[in-house]
């Protein structure tokens, strides 16, 4: 799986306004006559700009099989701890770690009882073959 973006975080704003400043959109001189000449000339000076100072990058991530036993409770505990890791992250308050550290101990917990269960159910279904017991990609 490919995704594109652009590092805008890293773009330096004083330069960028510069160059925006110094470019043809910003000057006096041969001005559009139509409303789609401008908008032609923006889109243009816009992309330039943004190719020379945040190039896109692409970016390849591979997609983890996840565990059988992962539901919709499993994907909404880890959607709200990354939330609140990336709130730990901006503000680096010590109740905002502390509220996500906690977070992590529960949705843990929950990860073991879950999981626990599932090798049980598997193994009680499937107490009279060994083969079945394990989990393989090919088998549900």
């Amino acid at each position: 799986m490919q995704r594109q973006f652009r590092k805008w975080k890293a773009v330096d704003h004083d330069e960028f306004r510069s160059a925006l400043l110094n470019s043809e959109l910003c000057g006096v001189s041969d001005l559009p006559t139509t409303a789609d000449d401008y908008f032609e000339r923006y889109e243009r000076v816009l992309r330039r700009l943004a190719d020379e100072f945040a190039p896109v990058t692409s970016l390849s991530r591979r997609r983890q099989r996840l565990a059988h036993w992962m539901d919709a409770e499993c994907f909404q505990l880890r959607r709200q701890s990354r939330r609140l890791q990336k709130v730990y992250g901006r503000t680096q308050s010590s109740t905002d770690r502390l509220a996500w550290v906690q977070h992590e101990r529960k949705r843990h917990a929950i990860y073991r009882k879950k999981e626990y269960a599932y090798r049980n159910l598997r193994l009680s279904k499937n107490a009279s073959s060994s083969k079945k017991t394990v989990d393989h990609p090919l088998m549900g």
